[in-house]
Parts: structure tokens; C-alpha cells; sequence
């Protein structure tokens, strides 16, 4: 009997000794997934904005600050102008005339904490200030028709043209540009470079600020980028309007479609493709962002 008390002691023991001295599991963040949906703040700085809240059918003139957030999309005309701010340490979007982006996803703890952002560029230039993400598994995203991007903390612009081509210009930091589902194509694009993608094309190299020439897009986004990076921004959030006007669901959320007809439905704008052999894709455009016909500025 002794000896099986005794056993038994010896064996609690050694329970216990395991059970201090072996390492206790950390608690991860949690799951991207799993985070809270975060709002915005959508500031006006020149009337011309108008908000599609999510799950309506309805576009919405907005005017001041008013609160945005995921499934919403956000449109410019000719004169329209705006921040589309998301933490009060300066991570912005200034977004340019005859502009059309979705919201995708704006989830998070917070500016210090983990978060993703995921935007939709369908047609117009927006310039983004992007605060050094503290939380490695944070996202900061950029979609276009035709690359994806992906930052840490930078300053750059970002370009689609009524013919879809897409043109980055990195003015500090580094950017990690795709193509492809499931991204099959990697370029890594640093400051003091740009680059174009076109439709079912890959990407070119990246050429230096010294090599855009004459091309009006590249040189727009690279003052563009300039201004923001000499403080040229809002970068403090104000709280969102509570009066809002946000109309009753009538239909399911509308989001873009990358092709020229959709992405041509909502944008009455000419980046100034210039003589454009491929017409039929600007039949309802008149956008102007000062395209050009030169590519990558090689015919400097």
C-alpha cells in the first residue's frame, strides 16, 4: 500500500514539474478574418464626391466628413477632390478628378495594431501615404486592373487610365507590384522609380523619375507624390459625421468589374490617351489624366 502512495506521489510530480517548466503557447493575433470592421473618414476638399454605400444602388453627393467603410465605393467627377483617411497617423488616400474606387475590406485594431486594408482603383489617380505598418502581418493594398500592389510604408501614386493601363510612381519606401491570380509575376518597385502594366502584358522594368520624359501621367504623379511627402495632407482624423445620409438596401453591394465597359459606366473622364488605336475601349470616356501615347516614356 505504501509503495503505491508512494508511486502515485512520484507521479504527480512529475505532472506538475512538466506542466511549469514546459512553455506555455502565445496568443497570436487574431486571424484577419476574425478582426472588427473599422470606418473611415472621407473628407471632401473640393464638391464633385459621391458616396455608394454598401448593398445600395443609389450614389449619394456628399460634402465635408462623412464616415465610410467596406463594401462602399467612392467617385469623383471633373472637379471632385478628397481624403479618404483612415488613422490618425497620417495613412491616407488623396483622391484626384475623375476617380472611382472600391473598398474592399478595412479591418483592424487599429493604426498601432493589426489591420488590412484592400482598395479597388477601377478608373482615375490617387496618391497614398502609408505610415510604416507595426504589426508584420498587417496588409496595405491597391488593386487595379491590371497589377496589385503591396507596401509596408511608402509614399506613391497610382494611375488607370480609361484603357486600363496602370502606372505606379514610388516616391519613397518600396512597393511590391503583381499580376496575375494567383499572383504569378513579382516586381519590387523603390522610390525614385515608376512603372506601367497594360492588359494581358507583363510587366516592364522599372524606370528612374529621369527617364519619364515628357509623359504627363508619370510626371503628374511624381509632383503629386511630392506634395504628399512634403506634408501636403490632412494628418489628422476628424470623426466621422453621425447624420451621415446612408439610404435603405435596395439591391446587393455593387462593386467594380475590370472590364473597360463597366469601369467606362462610371467614369466620364480623359486621361489623355492622345491618338489611341484602341478606341473602342474609350467609347464612353472623355477622362483626361494626361495619359499620352508614349510607353515608359522611351520615345525620350
Amino acid at each position: 500500500m505504501y509503495r503505491k502512495f508512494y508511486s502515485m506521489f512520484l507521479i504527480v510530480c512529475l505532472l506538475a514539474v512538466v506542466v511549469v517548466t514546459h512553455p506555455q503557447p502565445a496568443y497570436a493575433n487574431p486571424p484577419l478574418q476574425d478582426l472588427p470592421d473599422l470606418a473611415a473618414v472621407l473628407e471632401v476638399t473640393t464638391d464633385g464626391v459621391e458616396i455608394l454605400p454598401s448593398g445600395t444602388t443609389q450614389w449619394i453627393a456628399v460634402s465635408g466628413r462623412s464616415g465610410v467603410s467596406a463594401g462602399d465605393s467612392i467617385r469623383t467627377d471633373n472637379t471632385g477632390s478628397a481624403f479618404l483617411v483612415w488613422f490618425d497617423d497620417g495613412t491616407l488616400i488623396e483622391i484626384e478628378p475623375n476617380s472611382w474606387l472600391y473598398i474592399n475590406e478595412f479591418k483592424g485594431t487599429g493604426s498601432g495594431g493589426l489591420f488590412s486594408i484592400d482598395i479597388t482603383l477601377v478608373v482615375g489617380r490617387i496618391f497614398n501615404n502609408v505610415n510604416t505598418l507595426v504589426d508584420p502581418n498587417s496588409r496595405y493594398t491597391i488593386k487595379t486592373p491590371t497589377m496589385q500592389t503591396s507596401v509596408r510604408g511608402t509614399i506613391f501614386g497610382v494611375d488607370v487610365s480609361p484603357r486600363l493601363e496602370t502606372t505606379l510612381v514610388v516616391n519613397d519606401g518600396s512597393v511590391a507590384g503583381t499580376q496575375g491570380t494567383p499572383a504569378s509575376v513579382l516586381l519590387e518597385v523603390n522610390a525614385g522609380f515608376w512603372v506601367r502594366s497594360r492588359l494581358q502584358e507583363p510587366f516592364g522594368s522599372p524606370l528612374t523619375f529621369a527617364e519619364a520624359g515628357n509623359d504627363p501621367v508619370v510626371l503628374a504623379l511624381i509632383a503629386g507624390g511630392q506634395n504628399v511627402q512634403s506634408g501636403g495632407t490632412p494628418l489628422s482624423t476628424p470623426e466621422p459625421a453621425d447624420d451621415t445620409p446612408r439610404p435603405a438596401a435596395t439591391a446587393e453591394p455593387v462593386g467594380p468589374a475590370f472590364t473597360p465597359e463597366a469601369s467606362h459606366d462610371n467614369a466620364n473622364v480623359d486621361h489623355g490617351g492622345g491618338d489611341d488605336d484602341n478606341n473602342d475601349s474609350n467609347d464612353n470616356s472623355n477622362d483626361d489624366h494626361g495619359g499620352g501615347s508614349n510607353d515608359n516614356g522611351d520615345d525620350d
